[in-house]
């Protein structure tokens, strides 16, 4: 029996990347599959563009929110409606600046049913440019910092990269999350907004007694960070990875935590980047860095509105 598979893609201003993306799924050997496109309230000139593509494509459905919820409540409002619409048997995170290879799903799906506690499968992901460094073989989780460590990050491929294996973090480009996994321990948390979101996750499908498993065979190539930087740019980023760094300190249990995270955050995230930036007079991207820190620690999001309910374009 086939595995169904709910494919949950996010637009935002960005629809030269989705509309690729959306044309290499197309080739893909697993079939059965419906792709849920939820466009985070683009412009009309990139929403039209998006809506004429999907027209009378019946694998896709557009959801069209009339507010940008971000990466993490974008996903889960596609979750929520595949949950509801189509009950399917996994759900495929898939970054839209992505291309992916045909075999890449039907990979995935074999490796996670290999065993019984395997909740997430991940992909090789390669550099869109260079298109010879890898982006990501497998992760782990930085004990100091909370970040999302790749392997393989900006190296050349080589066999050792080539091992399937239980990782500890699952990278939000792209990640196939079992519908047991899904019904355990729930969605992203919506409040990451956006960047460290998939850290939190693996670690909640980690604590629930869930692996991650990392399958060389599936390849996928990345235009890494195309929407952001499109968008609101460099630092936008800072700002969310260091608000959400605090965000994910706080949510975690170890009794060690305060000793690691407290000083390497202090000195090598807030002071080495500060200064950092201010030697390349980024006082926008400065500023972004204290604003984040205080929005982590008083549980704020800023320069973005997050509704509390999901309203849909009209």
């Amino acid at each position: 029996m086939s595995s169904k598979v709910a494919i949950i893609i996010l637009n935002w201003n960005s629809s030269e990347v989705t509309i690729e993306c959306l044309d290499s799924l197309s080739n893909i050997s697993h079939r059965d599959f419906h792709v849920f496109l939820v466009d985070n309230a683009s412009g009309i000139g990139e929403y039209e563009l998006i809506n004429q593509y999907v027209e009378g494509k019946s694998h896709i459905s557009l959801i069209s929110l009339a507010y940008n919820y971000g990466f993490a409540e974008g996903n889960n409002i596609g979750m929520r409606i595949a949950e509801t619409q189509y009950q399917p048997d996994y759900y495929l995170l898939l970054n839209n600046d992505t291309l992916v290879d045909p075999k890449f799903l039907e990979n995935l799906i074999a490796a996670s049913l290999e065993k019984a506690e395997i909740g997430i499968a991940v992909p090789k992901i390669f550099f869109y440019e260079p298109a010879d460094r890898l982006y990501y073989a497998g992760g782990y989780i930085n004990k100091l910092i909370g970040m999302g460590e790749h392997y393989g990050w900006q190296q050349k491929d080589n066999v050792q990269y080539d091992v399937k294996k239980e990782v500890a973090f699952a990278n939000g480009c792209c990640m196939l999350i079992a519908n047991k996994l899904y019904k355990s321990i729930g969605n992203l948390n919506r409040n990451f907004f956006a960047n460290i979101e998939d850290v939190e996750y693996s670690y909640r499908c980690g604590k629930a007694g869930f692996g991650i498993i990392y399958v060389p065979t599936a390849i996928v190539i990345h235009k890494e960070g195309y929407a952001s930087k499109r968008n609101k740019g460099q630092w936008f980023r800072i700002y969310l990875s260091t608000r959400n760094l605090i965000l994910f300190y706080k949510e975690r249990t170890e009794w060690y935590k305060p000793l690691l995270f407290l000083p390497y955050f202090t000195f090598r995230w807030i002071v080495y980047m500060a200064l950092k930036l201010l030697i390349l007079r980024d006082n926008q991207s400065v500023r972004a860095l204290f604003k984040g820190v205080k929005d982590g620690w008083t549980n704020k999001l800023s320069f973005v509105e997050l509704p509390t309910e999901t309203l849909f374009r009209t």
